[in-house]
């Protein structure tokens, strides 16, 4: 599939605070709320300090509509079609809240994702 850099990036928010700006635009299948999607991830701390990275010949596997992945990333990745590049703000009540994860990630952390969407499978119940 053809990608097309988004030139124009725009910062979108969300309703649910979550905020959005593709910096590639996708050609293929569109995620959509029940979607099981594969990606490269890549999650830092607000201050810029890399937590998690899903990339490269690694790929991340994440149901977006089941609850084993944290809130803010599900949200922001609806909608993606494959092939495109979102960064993604999350705030902390939307990832891991004020018990944060210990030694990893801080209370009250807000995220900073990347993700690069390659496969999306729409599933007709999650």
């Amino acid at each position: 599939m053809e990608e097309k850099t988004n030139l124009f990036m725009t910062n979108t928010t969300m309703p649910s605070g979550v905020k959005i700006t593709d910096r590639v635009t996708g050609r293929g299948a569109c995620a959509g709320p029940k979607a099981e999607v594969t990606a490269h991830v890549r999650i830092f701390l607000n201050q810029g300090e890399e937590v998690f990275a899903a990339h490269s010949e690694q790929e991340h596997i994440i149901h977006l509509g089941k609850r084993h992945t944290i809130a803010g990333l599900r949200k922001g990745i609806e909608g993606m079609c494959v092939g495109g590049v979102r960064d993604i703000e999350i705030s902390s009540h939307l990832a891991y809240g004020e018990k944060g994860v210990p030694g990893i990630i801080p209370p009250d952390a807000m995220l900073r994702c990347e993700v690069r969407l390659l496969k999306v499978r729409e599933l007709a119940e999650v």
